[in-house]
C-alpha cells in the first residue's frame, strides 16, 4: 500500500508543477518562478503585481526576508523574468486642459492648492497648448508640471451643450 502511495505522490508533483506553470508566458525564470513563489502563496497573486525591476527586487528582497528559499542565481532568474513579462503598467495621460483638479494632484504629484489654482488659471485664461504658458502662473509650482511634461497630453476639452464648468474639488 505504501509504494502505491508513493507512486502517485511522485506522480501527482510531476503533474503539479507543469499545471502551475501553464498560466504563466514561457522564458528563462518561468520555472524558477512558479517553483519558489507557489511554495506560500498563489501565482495569480505574485505576477498580479505588474512592476519595474526595482519593484520586483523588492518584492523578492521582502519574500527572502519572510523565508522564501532559492539560489541566487533562481532569485536572479526570476528577477529578470517578472520584470520581462510583468512589467509596471504606464502611467495614463493626464488631458491637462480638461482635468479635475483631483486628477492633476495625483497625476503630477502637486498639492491640491497648486491643482485648484493651475484650474481657475486655465478657467481664465483658456486651454493651454505648452507648459511654457504656466511659467509666470500664480500658486502653481511649474517645475512638477514640468517633471511630468511626459505624461501631459494639450488636447482641446470637448464642448457639449449640456455640460457646464468643469467641477471642482
Amino acid at each position: 500500500m505504501n509504494k502505491y502511495l508513493i507512486a502517485s505522490a511522485v506522480i501527482l508533483a510531476a503533474f503539479a508543477i507543469p499545471a502551475c506553470c501553464q498560466n504563466l508566458p514561457d522564458g528563462p525564470g518561468k520555472e524558477a518562478t512558479s517553483k519558489v513563489c507557489s511554495q506560500c502563496h498563489e501565482l495569480g497573486r505574485a505576477i498580479s503585481l505588474h512592476q519595474d525591476r526595482a519593484g520586483w527586487q523588492a518584492t523578492i528582497q521582502k519574500m527572502v526576508s519572510l523565508g522564501a528559499m532559492a539560489s541566487p542565481e533562481d532569485f536572479e532568474a526570476i528577477l529578470d523574468y517578472l520584470s520581462k513579462n510583468f512589467p509596471a503598467a504606464e502611467p495614463p495621460k493626464l488631458h491637462i486642459n480638461s482635468a479635475r483638479p483631483i486628477d492633476i494632484e495625483a497625476a503630477l504629484t502637486v498639492r491640491h492648492s497648486q491643482a485648484l489654482a493651475f484650474v481657475a488659471w486655465r478657467e481664465k485664461h483658456g486651454p493651454i497648448t505648452s507648459l511654457d504658458q504656466l511659467k509666470d502662473a500664480p500658486g502653481i509650482e511649474f517645475a512638477k508640471f514640468e517633471s511630468h511634461k511626459d505624461r501631459i497630453v494639450f488636447d482641446q476639452p470637448s464642448v457639449s451643450a449640456n455640460s457646464g464648468p468643469a467641477p471642482r474639488y
